[in-house]
């Protein structure tokens, strides 16, 4: 599933700097805060996993277009 939420530009660049800090993509450092904050512990870390080969994948054209 894709949401898109605005963030302030405060909060994006945090965000940013955290992932940078982390070595991960910021899309698994946003799953992880949320799934944190909403208390969503199960699975968590086979979430961000599959997250991240899901943006590996697409990365290194490793994708197939149904259009």
């Amino acid at each position: 599933m894709t949401i898109v939420i605005s963030l302030s530009l405060e909060v994006e660049a945090r965000l940013r700097e955290q992932a940078a800090q982390r070595g991960q993509d910021v899309n698994v450092v946003a799953a992880e805060l949320v799934a944190v904050a909403l208390g969503v512990k199960e699975d968590l870390q086979e979430a961000i996993e599959g997250i991240q080969r899901g943006l590996d994948d697409f990365e290194t054209g490793r994708t197939v277009s149904f259009f």
